[in-house]
């Protein structure tokens, strides 16, 4: 388990839906958990299965969006094939995460890291990419 498990947000409150994908037998070949209209987690054997679910997800749905730690370049360049796209506007970016996590409030920092901006909270410094759907 990674430095930031936390054990109380397994299966918080706010994860509200589900979206999966079957092979031919019937067999799950991946799955995304949901927070109202953010991707919380996505599951699969397969990365492409990932790929395929979220591609799918985001021609079907607009307004979805997800986070992803900044420095995880694979996975943020996979959601960006799938059709998610970086948010590189600090405001657009805070709009989005006090909308979801007013709590954040003071402690929220965004910044530009690299080749693009993060946010994080001042207590954590778990700097993490916004994408949404396009």
């Amino acid at each position: 388990m990674g430095k930031q498990f936390k054990k109380h947000k397994l299966f918080n409150n706010r994860l509200n839906q589900i979206a999966y994908d079957l092979d031919d037998s019937g067999k799950v070949k991946a799955t995304c958990l949901f927070e109202g209209n953010r991707i919380y987690c996505a599951s699969a054997e397969k990365i492409y299965d990932i790929y395929k679910l979220v591609s799918d997800l985001n021609k079907e749905n607009s307004g979805l969006w997800t986070t992803i730690n900044n420095d995880n370049k694979s996975l943020i360049y996979l959601a960006n094939k799938a059709g998610m796209k970086l948010v590189d506007d600090p405001e657009v970016m805070r709009k989005i995460i006090l909308n979801q996590y007013p709590d954040y409030g003071d402690d929220l920092v965004i910044e530009k890291q690299g080749e693009h901006f993060v946010y994080y909270k001042k207590t954590t410094k778990y700097p993490q990419v916004i994408l949404i759907s396009e």
